[in-house]
């Protein structure tokens, strides 16, 4: 458990889910997946991201991304 209260089974799920709303969010605005030719995570002018790819081929450092956003939420729902 972390200090949330959520087992690591329960944390990975709401990562995996949040990184497909993540995904979603991009996709309606137009984005798609590509690496952009100056190696960088995105180009918002042609609207390519690299990250638009399935939870589990993301690197660890991306999951951990997904995982501050569900802990971000958790500490705004405590506090609210």
């Amino acid at each position: 458990m972390d200090a949330a209260g959520l087992s690591q089974k329960q944390m990975e799920l709401l990562a995996e889910l949040e990184h497909i709303r993540r995904c979603r969010y991009h996709q309606f605005h137009n984005w798609r997946m590509g690496i952009p030719e100056n190696g960088a995570r995105k180009d918002a002018a042609l609207r390519i991201h690299k990250d638009l790819i399935p939870y589990d081929e993301l690197t660890k450092e991306e999951k951990e991304k997904d995982k501050d956003n569900i802990r971000m939420l958790q500490k705004l729902f405590a506090e609210s």
